[in-house]
């Protein structure tokens, strides 16, 4: 196997295994919230959300916190607001993985200022 930085033989990276060693080359420790992002994340590619479930297990309100988000999606014709849950329609389901980013970014930096 080889990088632009330098060769990296498979060979070496075994025998460091194998000596105890772990061979990492990056780690980061995450950030405020993450696993709340992650559910998030994981029930819009399902192709809804539960404020409810999300705000027991996490203690955040994210349909306060990310409505100006939904109202907008709405209108675009990417969800419907239902209560307690957000059903995306045929176009959110396509868009999902993008909403789902754009939404985690949207919150982080909201909940940031919040507190």
């Amino acid at each position: 196997m080889s990088t632009k930085r330098g060769t990296v033989q498979y060979e070496d990276y075994l025998k460091k295994v194998e000596g105890g060693v772990k061979p990492i080359s990056m780690m980061f420790v995450p950030g405020e919230n993450w696993r709340l992002y992650k559910d998030l994340g994981e029930e819009l590619e399902l192709g809804f959300v539960d404020f409810d479930y999300l705000k027991r297990r996490h203690g955040v309100d994210v349909a306060k916190e990310g409505s100006e988000v939904f109202a907008q999606w709405q209108e675009a014709g990417l969800l419907e607001l239902n209560g307690r849950f957000v059903d995306l329609t045929l176009a959110g389901r396509f868009w999902a993985v993008t909403m789902s980013q754009l939404l985690t970014n949207y919150l982080q930096k909201k909940l940031k200022n919040n507190s």
